[in-house]
């Protein structure tokens, strides 16, 4: 047996998935189909939105830093500064230099050989061959950006990285990287990718309960409106149909709204007052009231027309009746009534009436003899 037609409810009866819960059914896929869509597709698109910003952020806080030592080489080459003063001071600013919503993202400079130049957060690897270093995955990080500096002048990279100052927490960073070929420095920054994640989590968080909170609304408000625009309206009309089934026509029938259930409760009230005009003019009939004219609604209202042949028929009947009276008063003993007028048993009773006036003449004119 369907779901949704019928099943058992804590009583044991029957429970009919009534119209209300379909169309509550029906408003819960939608809305389910909806969420899907938004965490499905467009949530992944947002993330990788999201995504391409910070890249295209990471680049533009390279350019800042690039221009910061733009400033120096041009010193040094204004004769401003030595070389090595110029690097020097070019070194403190970039070591300083901070940027994010918490203000803790910082740069990094290797050269081409490589050797680490600045690194704000770990110190030790300063001024030391960085050729060999390997990340997590055993990939050499720095080499793979001196080769992005050597044929690309710039470009992003992936590897694994402390996440900021946290030692024991390793994730996946992509930074950007810039050729600063004066000096043979390559500057470069990054985002870390659980960054982005979490982002994304927080908005997944959001989205879903923004989500949730819009079907239970959904739900809420379609029970209420089903329930008072629909399924009440529909469960009065089921009982005056139960009523009318049964042969009680009296019933009352009020039309609230003007929507397609409000035209089918003013259908049923029609029907209804269908019903009681037929079971009036039945009842006229049943009472000897045969100048009773019914009108048929349409030119396929056989009840109507059924009920007008009845009267019409019942009405020549009577005529025929009168008219062996009148002749029977007046002494026209031969005078009979017309069978052909009629048809089944209507005709029956006409002949019934024939054969008696035969059975009675026929005594009367031997005594008449």
């Amino acid at each position: 047996m369907s779901w949704l037609n019928a099943g058992l409810s804590k009583t044991g009866k029957k429970f009919k998935f009534g119209i209300q819960w379909k169309i509550t059914a029906i408003i819960v896929a939608v809305v389910a189909v909806f969420i899907a869509f938004i965490l499905g597709y467009i949530l992944p698109q947002m993330e990788n939105s999201l995504y391409a910003g910070k890249k295209v952020q990471t680049q533009n806080e390279v350019k800042t830093a690039y221009s910061i030592v733009q400033h120096y080489q041009d010193m040094e080459k204004s004769g401003t500064l030595t070389k090595d003063e110029a690097q020097k001071q070019a070194k403190a600013a970039i070591s300083t230099l901070r940027y994010g919503d918490e203000n803790t993202d910082y740069f990094f400079v290797i050269d081409l050989r490589p050797y680490m130049i600045v690194h704000p957060m770990n110190a030790k690897l300063v001024d030391t061959d960085v050729s060999q270093y390997k990340d997590a995955n055993g990939e050499l990080m720095f080499q793979k950006m001196v080769e992005i500096a050597k044929t690309q002048k710039e470009g992003f990279t992936s590897y694994m990285w402390q996440y900021k100052t946290d030692t024991n927490r390793i994730v996946a960073k992509t930074s950007y990287i810039k050729t600063f070929e004066p000096w043979n420095w390559v500057i470069g920054t990054g985002i870390y990718t659980v960054d982005v994640q979490e982002e994304i989590g927080g908005l997944r968080t959001s989205l879903t309960i923004i989500s949730l909170i819009i079907m239970l609304a959904s739900i809420g408000a379609c029970i209420l409106l089903t329930r008072v625009m629909v399924a009440k309206p529909l469960n009065s009309l089921v009982k005056v149909g139960k009523a009318v089934a049964v042969g009680d026509v009296e019933q009352d029938i009020k039309v609230k709204s003007g929507d397609e259930v409000g035209e089918v409760t003013q259908a049923f009230a029609d029907v209804v007052t269908y019903l009681k005009e037929m079971a009036g003019a039945a009842n006229k009939i049943s009472e000897g009231n045969l100048s009773i004219e019914i009108q048929a609604k349409s030119e396929k209202d056989e009840l109507s027309k059924s009920f007008s042949g009845m009267a019409a028929t019942l009405n020549s009947l009577m005529s025929e009746v009168a008219i062996l009276t009148k002749a029977g008063t007046e002494g026209k003993l031969q005078t009979r009534g017309d069978v052909s007028k009629f048809k089944g048993d209507y005709a029956s009773i006409v002949q019934g009436i024939n054969d008696t006036l035969d059975a009675v003449i026929g005594p009367l004119n031997i005594a008449a003899e």
